[in-house]
C-alpha cells in the first residue's frame, strides 16, 4: 500500500470516495487530501480496472481530507474534514496508514492543534473510538443544520413578514471589483473571504440569487450561493457589519425568493451554521427548530 498527495491530475481516482459536498473543496489553496492506494499485487480479489492507469500505480481505496486554517493573530490549526476506507478494503490498516502520514505532515508543518466534528449518530461511534486512538478528545456541541425544499422554505410564516428590501442587490448588478474588494477587505480576519478570492469567488456562485447590502455605493453586507452538482443550493458566505444584523434577514429573503423564482419548488437549499450570524438566520427564520448536537474533537499536540 501507497499513500500519496491527492492533486488535480489524480482526483478523479479517489473522486468516488469524496462525499459531493466536499469534493468542490478540493480546489481550494487551503484544503489537502491525502490517498491510499493499493496495487494489483495486494488486492487479487478485485477484478475490476476502475483505475487511472497513467496517474496511479494502482487502486484508490481510501482517503484523507484536511483543511488549514490561518486567522490574523491567532495560531493556525488544522480541520480533520474526512477519512474513508472503500468497503472492500478495510480492515486492511488504511486508515492507520492515512493518519501516520497526516501526523508525520503535521510534524513537519509544525502544526500543533488538530479539529474535526461528527455526527451524534450510532454511525459514527466506530470512528470516534478510531480517532481517540489517534488522541482526540470529544465534546458535545451544538449547531443548526438544516434541508428544505424552497416551497417548504417560503411557506415559513418568516416570509410573510414585510422586510425591508430596498438596500439589496443581487450579484449580478455588483460589480466584480466591488465584490473582490470587499472581500479583500474582509479577508485578513475572515479566512472564507481569503478561499473565496483565491478561488474566484464571484465564478463559484449563482450570481443571480446571490446578493448584497448596500450603503452610499459601498458594500456593507455579503449572502453568497452556490449549486451543487446535486442541484442542491448551498450558502457559501455570509457577512454583514456589527450593527447590520437586520441586513442577515433581509437578504436571506431576497435571496430565497429569487431562488423560487428561478428553480423548481422542489430545489432543496441546505443551510449549515458556520457563524454567529447565520445562527441568528436560522432563530429568527425556526424559532422552534432544535440545533442538532455534535461531537466536536481537538488535539493538542506538543
Amino acid at each position: 500500500m501507497m499513500i500519496t498527495r491527492v492533486t488535480q491530475q489524480n482526483m478523479d481516482a479517489f473522486a468516488p470516495l469524496i462525499p459531493e459536498e466536499l469534493l468542490y473543496e478540493t480546489a481550494d489553496s487551503a484544503h489537502f487530501a491525502l490517498g491510499a492506494v493499493m496495487n494489483a499485487d495486494e488486492s487479487r480479489e478485485k477484478e475490476d480496472t476502475d483505475l487511472l492507469e497513467e496517474t496511479l500505480p494502482g487502486y484508490a481505496v481510501g482517503i484523507l481530507l484536511y483543511e488549514l486554517i490561518e486567522n490574523e493573530g491567532e495560531p493556525p490549526y488544522v480541520q480533520l474534514k474526512w477519512i474513508y476506507t472503500a468497503q472492500e478494503f478495510r480492515k486492511q490498516g488504511v486508515a492507520d496508514a492515512l493518519m501516520e502520514n497526516f501526523y508525520t505532515i503535521l510534524n513537519e508543518s509544525g502544526i500543533t492543534n488538530l479539529m474535526c466534528e461528527l455526527p451524534a449518530s450510532p454511525d459514527d461511534d466506530l470512528l470516534c473510538v478510531f480517532l481517540r486512538a489517534w488522541g482526540f478528545s470529544f465534546s458535545w456541541q451544538k449547531k443548526y443544520e438544516l434541508t428544505l425544499t424552497l416551497e417548504e422554505l417560503l411557506d415559513d410564516a418568516f416570509f410573510e413578514e414585510q422586510i425591508n428590501l430596498r438596500a439589496v442587490r443581487p450579484l449580478n448588478v455588483l460589480s466584480r471589483a466591488q465584490v473582490n474588494r470587499k472581500l479583500e477587505q474582509l479577508s485578513a480576519s475572515n479566512e472564507r473571504a481569503k478561499q473565496l478570492l483565491k478561488l474566484g469567488g464571484w465564478d463559484l456562485v449563482d450570481a443571480g440569487i446571490s446578493c448584497g447590502t448596500v450603503e452610499n455605493g459601498e458594500i456593507r453586507g455579503l449572502f453568497l450561493i452556490r449549486q451543487q452538482l446535486s442541484g442542491m443550493l448551498e450558502p457559501v458566505f455570509l457577512y454583514t457589519g456589527r450593527d447590520q444584523k437586520a441586513d442577515i434577514v433581509s437578504m436571506f429573503q431576497f435571496a430565497a425568493i429569487q431562488a423560487y423564482l428561478k428553480y423548481p419548488t422542489d430545489t432543496r437549499m441546505h443551510v449549515v451554521c458556520r457563524s454567529d450570524a447565520a445562527a441568528v438566520l436560522v432563530e429568527r427564520m425556526f424559532p422552534d427548530r432544535e440545533p442538532l448536537v455534535v461531537r466536536h474533537g481537538e488535539v493538542r499536540r506538543q
